[in-house]
C-alpha cells in the first residue's frame, strides 16, 4: 500500500497504481497488455494461449452469435455482445486470471472479480447486462470448449461437450499479436 490510497493496490504496466475502486484508473493499454501476457488455463496448456486472444475470439463469436440470429441486429445489438465479449474477462488484467474451480469453492473471490469487471465495464460504457449477456456467455462456453480439444490433454475433453466445439483453427498468436490484435478489436468497437 501507498501513503497515497487507504485501498490496496498494484502497480501497472503504465505505472498507474491501480485501487480496485476507481473505474478512472481503469487503462485499456494496461489491460491488453496484462491479457496478452497471461496464458489461459493457468499455463496448462500445450502452447501459449493468451487472455487477450480468447477475449478476441469471444468478441467475435458473440457477435456472430447475434447477428446470426436476425441479421437485423448487426447494428447496436451486435455491437454491444461483441463489446461484452471482448471484455468480459478484462478484470483479469488486474485479479489475474484466477480459475473458476477456486472462484467456485471461494464465492468472495468470485464476487470480488465481478465487481472488478463491472469497474472495467463502467470505465469503457460497457453495461453489466452485456458482459454477462447469455450470448457472450455462449461464447465463451464455445471457446472454452475449443480451446479444450485444441490445447489440452486428451483427460481434460471429458469436461467439455463436444457439441460446444467450434469448427475453427485458433492461430497461434504470441504475446505481441495478441496485443496488437486486443487493441485493434477495442479501435474497431470504439472502446477507448
Amino acid at each position: 500500500m501507498n501513503g497515497e490510497s487507504s485501498h490496496p493496490w498494484k502497480l501497472t504496466k503504465s505505472g498507474i497504481a491501480y485501487d480496485f475502486k476507481s473505474p478512472e484508473l481503469v487503462n485499456l493499454r494496461d489491460i491488453a497488455w496484462a491479457l496478452s501476457m497471461q496464458c489461459r488455463w493457468a499455463g496448462h496448456t500445450y502452447r501459449f494461449y493468451s487472455v487477450a486472444q480468447h477475449c478476441v475470439h469471444v468478441s467475435r463469436r458473440a457477435y456472430a452469435l447475434g447477428v446470426g440470429l436476425d441479421s437485423r441486429k448487426a447494428g447496436v445489438y451486435g455491437y454491444n455482445l461483441a463489446c461484452g465479449g471482448l471484455l468480459h474477462d478484462a478484470e483479469e488484467a488486474y485479479t489475474g486470471d484466477i480459475p473458476t474451480p477456486i472462484k467456485d469453492m471461494h464465492p468472495e473471490i468470485r464476487d470480488f472479480c465481478n465487481e472488478q469487471r463491472d469497474i472495467v465495464g463502467r470505465r469503457f460504457r460497457v453495461s453489466a447486462v452485456w458482459l454477462n449477456h447469455g450470448l457472450v456467455k455462449a461464447a465463451d462456453r464455445q471457446m472454452l470448449a475449443t480451446e479444450a480439444w485444441r490445447f489440452m490433454p486428451t483427460p481434460t475433453r471429458r469436461f467439455y461437450s463436444e457439441k460446444d466445439v467450434l469448427d475453427m483453427e485458433i492461430p497461434n498468436w504470441d504475446q505481441k499479436r495478441a496485443y496488437v490484435e486486443f487493441l485493434a478489436e477495442a479501435e474497431r468497437l470504439g472502446i477507448e
